[in-house]
């Protein structure tokens, strides 16, 4: 099966599907780290940066993947406390 993949971060289900045998034709993410990371993975493989600017997918795409973002941080992370030692 042919597939897109929009929001793909680091393409973690594109990689997944491509070990199962299918192919990717087209990529989506909006941050550069992890566009470099895809092209890296994917080479020739289309990467579009932005998603607003896709007006349609490749033809050949059969099935299309997207990944829901990451939480934000959390603004109060859980205070990691170190017991303390005796010696």
């Amino acid at each position: 099966m042919r597939i897109a993949g929009l929001f793909a971060g680091i393409g973690g289900i594109e990689v997944g599907l491509e070990g199962a045998g299918h192919s990717t034709e087209f990529l989506c993410d909006i941050d550069p780290c992890a566009q470099a990371v895809l092209r890296h993975r994917f080479p020739g493989v289309p990467v579009e940066s932005d998603i607003r600017k896709i007006r349609c997918l490749p033809k050949n795409v059969e099935l299309l993947t997207a990944a829901a973002p990451p939480p934000p941080p959390d603004p109060f992370p859980p205070c990691i406390a170190t017991p303390p030692t005796t010696s």
